[in-house]
């Protein structure tokens, strides 16, 4: 399927800053989230969750980005 203009396509390149804009917010809220669980003072609790979102970052996080990266690689625009 053919879009009416470069713009209305997801996967063109001219729009290489938005995943990694998007890749920035999610790390500030996982950073946010953890900082949020530290204030609590429970040693454990804290650790857990950074370690948590540290896995989810690396499993989903970068995978997707580099994902819509490849996408805007090979697109026709």
């Amino acid at each position: 399927m053919r879009y009416h203009s470069k713009w209305s396509d997801r996967r063109t390149a001219v729009g290489n800053l938005k995943p990694f804009m998007f890749l920035v917010i999610e790390f500030i809220a996982l950073v946010m989230a953890c900082w949020l669980v530290s204030l609590f003072g429970i040693l454990l609790i804290t650790i857990l969750v950074c370690l948590g979102a540290i896995y989810f970052f690396m499993t989903s996080s970068l995978l997707r980005y580099n994902k819509v990266k490849k996408r805007q690689k090979y697109s026709k625009y």
